[in-house]
């Protein structure tokens, strides 16, 4: 099996994010301060791996330096909003 590189360098890819909002699918905090149907800064969604899943594409796969910004960014938040 070939080991897929991530390319994204975004807290969320592009297409997950395009889908989330036409569907309207964001979480509380994704929300441009609170405000229903405004997007504010997404990120990835966490989904279970299933045996019908097709193989991610690298486009929709975050790079490291992305996820260690996705979390320092969510933990900063957490503090910062108190939600700790």
């Amino acid at each position: 099996m070939d080991h897929i590189v991530g390319t994204c360098d975004l807290f969320c890819p592009t297409d997950e994010a395009k889908l989330r909002i036409r569907e309207k699918l964001l979480h509380f905090y994704e929300l441009k301060n609170g405000v229903k149907n405004q997007p504010g800064i997404l990120v990835k969604e966490f989904t279970r791996s299933a045996a019908d899943v097709k193989t991610p594409k690298a486009k929709d796969l975050r790079t490291e330096a992305s996820i260690t910004r996705t979390v320092e960014y969510l933990l900063k938040e957490q503090y910062t909003n108190g939600y700790a």
